[in-house]
């Protein structure tokens, strides 16, 4: 098989879907402690491994029960493993084991707390972790599908079925214009829009007893993201749909799927400690701060690749030569991947640009160097937790040729507050502190090159 050759540029973290909670895990100054229950049982004595179940059946009660907040949160504080060894325990001695016993320790840059659940980077079971091939071949995909939605035909079709929705939801929409998901609107707001309308927003039963509350004056409020989440259903279908009529052949079944003809493994694995992390995660927008095992910047990994091109199965699967014609060459794969990396850019540049925080100066400066790497015989690609591509494709398609139908449809049918601006509305950035110093990161970008036998 040929080999994609992969280059982090930026931390990159691809969740396993678990989290170490801090029960797990060991912070000891710029180093956390990873372990399991196994080898608890090996570090503790019988009574002591015996007194930490009990002590954690104790706690678990004891914040579940708890009704003052303060009192709650200073509970679930302190319910980690390193109170445990330390107050309840009072053996520091046992930390030294701790220490020498863990599955693996790594770095840590900003500041991890005791008790805070930190998202696994994913792990072959071993614990080296790797880049599925999935993930790869995801990022492809999303190219892939902003070539063939920029095509005038394609483009045409999603915007009449985006106008379409629009008429369906015409009186709907204004209303959660500039509104959290959480705020609350009276029921008499409602009083415009047409039965038809209400229940597709709300179901008929739902509907009809709104109604019937406008008429009797009630004073009733509805939650704004009772609308949202219907409007956010039916553009995603909107979506769904065209990404299976553009990249499916003769039948809708994933059998018949454009990149079936695509194989990427996953990568090989590597030792945690060669190529991983712990750093706080802002969210751009949001007040609170989520953790993760992240990939440095740097690390190397391979993985192998074929792209078929037997003609036979092509015709058989029943690929349009349009369809034929975008996966006809790798050359034309690593294409798509460079010229939607370029745009995804342009627009988070634009985006911290835009911020009132000068804080993330740093993140504007490492974008463009990214960017400046982007070429077309060695594309970047985007990976890992964020906004999901399919959307974000969509959306960005739309704000470049038509701005007006993107902020009067497109803000008002994504999650979170509507409002005209950029999207997605939110980012997730690295936060890296190295004693006073403070700087951010941007999340997820990798460089391709390509080695065919």
């Amino acid at each position: 098989m040929d080999k994609l050759y992969l280059k982090t540029l930026s931390p990159i973290h691809v969740g396993s879907g678990e989290q170490a909670n801090g029960l797990s895990y060991i912070v000891d100054s710029s180093k956390i402690y990873f372990l399991d229950f196994e080898q608890l049982l090996k570090i503790f004595s019988e009574s002591q491994f015996s007194e930490f179940v009990k002590w954690i059946e104790e706690n678990t009660t004891r914040i579940e029960r708890e009704g003052n907040w303060d009192r709650k949160r200073q509970l679930q504080r302190e319910f980690n493993l390193k109170t445990f060894i330390k107050s309840q325990l009072r053996n520091n001695e046992l930390f030294k084991k701790v220490f020498e016993s863990s599955k693996y320790q790594l770095p840590t840059f900003g500041r991890i707390y005791d008790n805070v659940n930190i998202d696994y980077f994913i792990k072959a079971p071993d614990n080296k972790p790797y880049i599925p091939g999935s993930e790869i071949k995801g990022a492809f995909r999303t190219a892939v599908l902003y070539q063939l939605l920029k095509q005038n035909d394609n483009y045409n079709e999603l915007k009449n079925e985006i106008l379409k929705f629009k008429e369906r939801f015409k009186n709907s929409l204004p209303l959660v214009k500039d509104k959290k998901t959480g705020w609350f609107i009276n029921e008499s707001d409602l009083g415009s829009i047409s039965d038809e309308e209400l229940q597709r927003i709300f179901g008929e039963k739902r509907a009809r007893g709104i109604k019937e509350n406008i008429k009797k004056g009630n004073k009733a409020k509805i939650q704004v993201k009772n609308i949202k989440n219907t409007l956010v259903k039916e553009m995603n279908k909107i979506e769904e749909n065209m990404q299976i009529r553009l990249m499916r052949g003769l039948d809708k079944d994933a059998k018949y799927d454009v990149l079936k003809l695509l194989s990427i493994s996953d990568s090989e694995d590597k030792k945690p400690e060669d190529c991983l992390f712990v750093s706080p995660i802002k969210v751009v927008g949001e007040r609170f701060t989520l953790f993760y095992e992240l990939c440095k910047e740097g690390a190397e990994f391979i993985s192998p690749f074929s792209l078929s091109s037997n003609s036979l199965i092509s015709s058989t699967l029943g690929f349009s030569e349009n369809q034929r014609r975008i996966i006809h060459s790798v050359d034309n794969l690593l294409q798509y991947c460079y010229e939607f990396s370029e745009r995804l850019l342009k627009e988070e540049i634009k985006y911290f640009e835009r911020s009132e925080h000068s804080e993330f100066s740093s993140i504007i400066q490492k974008l463009k160097e990214i960017k400046k790497q982007n070429t077309l015989k060695a594309p970047l690609i985007h990976i890992g937790k964020g906004q999901g591509y399919l959307s974000l494709t969509v959306n960005m398609l739309i704000k470049d040729k038509d701005p007006d139908l993107y902020n009067s449809v497109i803000v008002h049918a994504t999650k979170g507050k509507s409002y005209s601006s950029n999207f997605p509305k939110t980012r997730r950035v690295v936060v890296i502190q190295r004693k006073n110093q403070k700087n951010y990161l941007p999340l997820g970008w990798i460089k391709l090159t390509v080695q065919t036998n």
